[in-house]
């Protein structure tokens, strides 16, 4: 049996832990100290948390998904689910 390859599409680079952290300010996601963010994203990642960011992107006019974060959002977790915190 021969196994055809999969041909990808996947553009986006890999970002180590800092270059995430670097990203996520550059839109204006409060992480807190490095130490801090570096262990939130080690421990739940970049992907599953971005779930959570998702209600707090601000949106620019459709159709384009945002990127951007509206402020006072910020990088949290509860010792046994993920959180972020919004305050204005």
């Amino acid at each position: 049996m021969s196994v055809t390859p999969l041909e990808s599409t996947y553009e986006k680079p890999f970002l180590t832990v800092p270059e995430q952290i670097r990203r996520l300010r550059e839109r204006g996601m409060d992480c807190g100290d490095d130490a801090y963010a570096t262990e939130v994203l080690q421990r739940y990642g970049y992907y599953r948390l971005s779930g959570y960011w998702y209600v707090y992107r601000d949106w620019p006019a459709p159709p384009t998904p945002p990127d951007e974060m509206r402020e006072g959002a910020k990088v949290g977790w509860t010792p046994s689910f993920p959180t972020l915190a919004s305050h204005r």
